[in-house]
């Protein structure tokens, strides 16, 4: 048996996995009753291990633009950093769009699994609290980099030999 793509051509095999695995099920696809239930377990994990993936590059390029704002301060032009903002703005509703396809396809994959009597459930509250956390760390990463630095005054400074 081998598994078809959507458009109905073989999938190319590497290692454990095959390539498109979302699109396994698509139109002229391969038909969910001649997948395994051990398969569509293994794409279940296979999927959950995507996701967080994708939520730990998303992590890291939060905090590189966050460091990276604040480590070059009013040094960074605006254009800049609308640069910046719009560059990390792609990226991250990039990411939420693929986790939340990502989602979607694993919880249809889990209700099939459901109907054969194996009960892999869907972790709702984690799946909920990683939503409001990229949401709102992707805003507040952007107010970070495109609230418009403070030069400090020269009264802040200490005295310097010439003062006294």
């Amino acid at each position: 048996m081998s598994i078809l793509d959507y458009m109905g051509r073989p999938m190319r095999k590497y290692g454990k996995h095959f390539l498109h695995l979302p699109r396994i099920m698509g139109r002229g696809g391969a038909k969910v009753d001649q997948i395994s239930t051990a398969d569509l377990v293994n794409l279940v994990l296979t999927q959950r291990g995507s996701i967080d993936l994708q939520f730990q590059f998303w992590l890291t390029i939060t905090f590189a633009v966050i460091v990276a704002a604040f480590t070059a301060r009013d040094r960074l032009a605006f254009r800049l950093r609308l640069l910046v903002a719009v560059l990390y703005f792609l990226a991250s509703a990039h990411l939420m769009t693929r986790w939340a396809f990502d989602g979607t396809v694993a919880e249809r994959w889990v209700e099939i699994l459901m109907s054969r009597g194996v009960d892999i459930g869907i972790p709702w509250v984690a799946v909920s609290l990683r939503l409001v956390l990229m949401v709102v760390g992707s805003a507040a990463a952007l107010v970070f980099l495109l609230k418009t630095p403070q030069r400090k005054s020269n009264d802040s400074q200490a005295p310097t030999a010439q003062d006294a």
